[in-house]
């Protein structure tokens, strides 16, 4: 996802539905594909140098969706 950060303003671009649904449908595909729990999904910043709340405005963004997904992927 790629998006501005407004310093004025002091907040990232907001994520669009479309984003919402692709990165949300992606985790989903790459979790299964490797074994990775939910709560091992992080934003980039928790584990790389990046500008702070870069990747927590996505993960935030998409974490209903992504809990819809985890649930269907459950039953």
């Amino acid at each position: 996802v790629v998006g501005n950060y407004d310093k004025d303003k002091k907040q990232w671009d907001a994520v669009t539905p479309e984003q919402i649904e692709s990165v949300a449908q992606a985790i989903v595909v790459i979790a299964d594909q490797y074994g990775v729990k939910k709560e091992d999904v992080l934003p980039h910043e928790e584990v790389s140098a990046k500008t702070a709340g870069e990747g927590g405005t996505v993960l935030k963004a998409i974490r209903k969706r992504l809990e819809e997904l985890w649930k269907e992927r459950e039953k």
